[in-house]
């Protein structure tokens, strides 16, 4: 029978005694990279209103003290009225409070609970009115989330989602007279994206369920009769409207919607009949690219300005978005085309609104003049530019607010970082107001929020991110409070790469991502460009791509840089951004002896380019390439080229390319159009094995390539579930043979051939299933390892030399039914290094009493261990403390003898393990337990930890004689089942006790 996966109290326990460590050799090491104390202050909201709220003369933001994570925190304006409103997940764990808003008397906000799905919360301002909102006959027994609010009145409505046997479903709810509970209005047949409250009623749009098309705008007033389709805006039932930025003025909504030709502006007063396209005799279409939730509209005396353009019926060309307005007051008025800033089809694409003293200013930004500062009347000659104040630089606008009458904005440029500036709206009074973090280091200003005649936001320097106010001067600009003194932020380590005898990684230093190194003999160390300056940072995924001794990066302006792990090594190649970063993304690079293969994703085209580079400009040029959409290329080298996938006009397809662009060539296509149908490639025995989605098909199946159109073929009607891993020779992977239902998802094995390719073992007979949850293949010189369920023990560690026989259990961590949550796994030198629970890190022989936790001083207490990664002799991780927070840990494994300097792992003497017995008393027990190990020799050292069922540390103790008895309080355990496991001498024994 297939067991229950359940949650066990988080005080189920586990005792361990272990002997035989060398605790001293490990030594593991903290590095604490990011030391700034940051409280980080935010408001972080789906919509475009990025300020804190306001409610009754108080502000309200979510920050972390160091102590309680991300929590409620409020300000009256005085340091005494600024402290934590409610701890909403005690202790250090943050609620990830976000989207807190002001609703009638009462404050509104998301937190995330246990379960990570988000809730509503409520507050009137104290801590015993802060309480999470209830659901009146919320019948369904499913675990919820809710997410996107919105206020009518003194009513908040909101989405709830919940699974059932049918998917993920949503409905539309409201609060009810107490504004502390919520009743249900409606079902929602998609997933929520907009919702907004408008003269009485609430309008939401959503994507469909069974084909994600943005929908029409429906519109609620509050009844399930009341709530339904305002409009099918283009006239095809069949399609949506692709309804979005839904924006109210003058108890009317405004919004973008397509009529089946382009997007234009329509207002609805909530009725059918009064829900139409706007005067538009121009034939001005809106920017379909915005992405829903941000608003491109600017409101300022009952006029709408927006970007949007039209095609010059006399020349076929475009204006590209241009500024653009609507006077919504004026029946007659029409959509009007303000100034063509920018000739052409380029665009100076408006955005950034911000009105002040009778004046809109806003922000263009194109690729090849940066972001400028303008303002406008409404008119064409009205119309001008402020500022441009980095002619031809990456630089970027946001948060512009009005300051008692002055603009106030952050601005990042490359010399200073994002600062705080001001403008009158004349180029001489467009100034820097201070440069909070000296040099060009960025305080990150954000949040700007109006508030007591100041302007209070976020913003770091030296002592790390946190609250600040001004008065719009440089004195005036000061830190109003450190929130934060108790912990440190973390620096984020992942991307660890070889380069050399250097290991690199990027990590946040607080500044920003930069690129550190990693020897033996200089530790850990930043990396600097060759003129010893630091002018870069390190972008997102993907970090780094290495060949021999050279590593390849893209910085966060997708230039593309050098590094050999080294200072003088660390530099850009001469060649410009392969993408503006507002517009495009680097989803790959693979470097080769001769050249490198970057990936680029154009967000507005919704299509991939591949670029070659030798380094100069002139081998620097784009190759033929028609993959469209988001899609992992899966690349890799082979033959001496590049494999890589995509989905074109014909479906899935592997590509290859020598670099050339009579080279670059399509080598078959499979035939699906699913995003992702062909990948991982992996390089076996001289051919690529892959998996792929046939045509119409919705599983993918094993497939072989020689690089040739006849070669490549499917070779096993497989649903291939996780990734490959080679042992002695052959391939195991987890798959489900699509041809039978005799099996469940089991481990098979391949010799590249169809013949070969075959069950190896069926761990949970028949069919029921041994892939679960946290399945991973990994594989050393002799032994593969993996996770599996074979109905008996739950999910554990289990190794396979390639045989049925040789394919077992290697320990039952968790004794019983019961699952071990085993994470991320590594190998150095035939032995595996595992996390359990992401709160210990654990290794292997591949026997069950040299399966043993590592032990060292710098990991006590260690959780969310994370990019575990094993790079020559060293285990680099990431791990969680209370006063350094997420941050590097590097330890050295040295092999002697095919043991472990750092825990020695022996076989038991043969009297030990036949004399060694472990008794509790007494069974079942209620207050204390008593526990006791006969034969365990008192000379021997040995460690004892209270661990949950998941992994996690609870207690330790250092030794445990022969003769006395451990007693064990635990009188405050739920009643139920528990287990002591016990491990000394090489020998493991359990028994398990019941909890009165």
């Amino acid at each position: 029978m297939r067991k229950i996966y359940k949650s066990f109290p988080i005080l189920s326990l586990v005792l361990i005694i272990a002997s035989n460590f060398s605790l001293h050799a490990q030594n593991f090491k903290l590095y604490d990279i990011n030391k700034l104390t940051n409280s980080y202050p935010y408001n972080y909201q789906y919509t475009t209103n990025s300020q804190f709220a306001i409610l009754n003369g108080v502000m309200y933001f979510a920050a972390n003290d160091g102590i309680h994570g991300n929590e409620l925190f409020r300000s009256d304006g005085t340091l005494g009225g600024t402290y934590l409103v409610k701890d909403v997940v005690p202790g250090i764990a943050s609620s990830s409070i976000s989207d807190i808003k002001v609703s009638g008397n009462r404050l509104y906000f998301f937190a995330a609970d246990s379960t990570q799905r988000q809730k509503l919360w409520t507050s009137d301002g104290t801590a015993a009115g802060t309480v999470i909102l209830q659901l009146n006959n919320f019948s369904h027994l499913y675990q919820y989330g809710e997410e996107l609010s919105a206020s009518v009145g003194t009513t908040e409505y909101f989405f709830v989602e919940y699974p059932d046997i049918n998917g993920e479903q949503f409905e539309l709810w409201k609060t009810d007279d107490t504004g502390i509970a919520g009743d249900y209005v409606a079902t929602v047949n998609g997933f929520p994206n907009e919702i907004l409250g408008v003269n009485g009623r609430v309008f939401f749009t959503f994507y469909e369920l069974s084909t994600f098309a943005p929908s029409d705008v429906f519109v609620s007033d509050g009844t399930p009769g009341g709530t339904y389709d305002l409009k099918d805006l283009d006239g095809n039932p069949a399609t949506g409207g692709t309804a979005g930025h839904l924006t109210e003025l003058n108890n009317q909504l405004y919004f973008s919607g397509n009529d089946g030709i382009a997007n234009k502006l329509w207002v609805s007063d909530g009725t059918i009949g009064g829900t139409h396209i706007v005067n538009n005799t121009n034939n001005i279409s809106l920017d379909p690219s915005v992405p829903f939730g941000l608003s491109p509209f600017g409101i300022f005396n009952n006029m709408l300005y927006f970007p949007g353009g039209y095609i010059d019926n006399s020349t076929g060309t475009s204006t590209g978005l241009e500024l653009c307005t609507f006077n919504t007051t004026d029946p007659a008025a029409n959509v009007t085309f303000i100034k063509d800033i920018i000739p052409g089809n380029n665009g100076s694409v408006p955005q950034n609104y911000c009105a002040v003293n009778g004046t809109m200013f806003f922000t263009t930004q194109t690729s090849f003049r940066g972001a400028q500062l303008w303002k406008s009347d409404g008119t064409a000659s009205g119309t001008v530019l402020v500022k441009d104040i980095d002619p031809g630089e990456i630089n970027r606008f946001d948060d512009l607010v009005n300051a008692n009458g002055q603009l106030l904005f952050a601005y990042s440029n490359q010399s200073l970082g994002t600062e705080l500036w001001k403008s009158n709206g004349t180029a001489a009074g467009t100034v820097l107001v201070k440069d909070i973090f000296p040099g060009p280091r960025s305080s990150d200003v954000y949040y700007l929020t109006n508030f007591n005649n100041h302007t209070f936001f976020a913003a770091g320097n030296s002592l790390g991110t946190e609250l600040w106010s001004t008065d719009g001067t440089a004195s005036g600009t000061s830190l109003f409070k450190d929130i934060n003194t108790a912990g440190s932020d973390g620096s984020d380590p992942r991307g660890f790469a070889s380069v050399g005898n250097q290991t690199i990684f990027a990590a946040f230093n607080g500044a920003g991502n930069f690129l550190y190194s990693h020897n033996a003999k200089s530790g850990v160390t930043r990396l600097a460009d060759s003129t010893g300056t630091v002018s870069y940072q390190v972008g997102s995924r993907p970090y780094f791509s290495t060949f021999q001794n050279d590593a390849y990066f893209i910085s966060y302006t997708n230039k593309l840089w050098h590094t050999d792990g080294t200072k003088t090594g660390t530099y850009p190649l001469s060649l410009p951004a392969f993408a503006p970063v507002d517009s495009g993304a680097i989803t790959a690079i693979i470097a080769t002896q001769k050249l490198l293969y970057v990936f680029v994703y154009q967000y507005y085209t919704n299509t991939n380019e591949l670029w070659r580079t030798d380094g100069t400009p002139q081998g620097t040029y784009m190759l033929p390439n028609d993959v469209t959409g988001f899609v992992d290329p899966a690349a890799v080298i082979y033959k001496n080229e590049l494999y890589y996938a995509g989905v074109g006009n014909a479906g899935s397809e592997l590509w290859k390319t020598d670099g050339t662009v009579a080279g670059t060539k399509v080598v078959t296509t499979i035939g699906s159009f699913n995003y992702g149908a062909i990948g991982p490639l992996y390089k076996y025995k001289d051919k690529l094995v892959f998996r792929a989605y046939s045509a119409n098909s919705n599983t993918p199946t094993l497939w072989i390539s020689d690089g040739t159109a006849t070669g490549t073929y499917q070779i096993a009607d497989l649903y291939l579930i996780s990734n490959f891993a080679e042992v002695n020779g052959k391939l195991f992977f987890f798959g489900y043979d699509n041809s039978t239902s005799q099996y469940g998802n089991e481990v098979y094995i391949s010799d590249g051939t169809a013949q070969g390719t075959i069950l190896l073992k069926d761990i949970n007979p028949g069919q029921m299933s041994s892939l679960f949850y946290n399945a991973f293949v990994v594989s050393g010189k002799q032994l593969g390892y993996f996770t599996a369920d074979d109905g008996i023990h739950g999910n554990e560690l289990w190794k396979t030399d390639g045989t049925p026989a040789g394919t077992v259990i290697v320990t039952d961590l968790t004794p019983g039914s019961s699952s071990t949550p085993i994470n991320t796994a590594v190998n150095i030198h035939d032995h595996l290094y595992f996390t359990v629970g992401g709160s210990s890190l654990w290794q292997t022989d591949g026997t069950d009493v040299n399966t043993l936790p590592v032990q060292d001083a710098a990991l006590a207490g260690v959780t969310q261990m994370t990019n575990l990664t094993a790079i020559g002799e060293y285990l680099y991780l990431s791990g969680f403390a209370p006063a350094t927070s997420q941050e590097l840990y590097v330890g050295k494994v040295n092999p002697t003898n095919s043991s472990l300097q750092f825990a020695t792992m022996r076989k038991p003497a043969a009297e030990e393990a036949t004399s060694l017995q472990l008794k509790l008393s007494p069974d079942p027990v209620r207050d204390i337990l008593h526990v006791k190990v006969n034969g365990l020799a008192s000379d021997k050292p040995a460690l004892i930890m209270l661990i949950t069922s998941s992994g996690t540390t609870l207690k330790t103790w250092s030794k445990v004689s022969a003769v006395n008895v451990l007693p064990l309080d635990v009188s405050s355990l739920a009643a139920g089942v528990y287990v002591v496991k016990v491990i000394t001498g090489g020998k493991m024994l359990h028994q398990q006790f019941i909890k009165m």
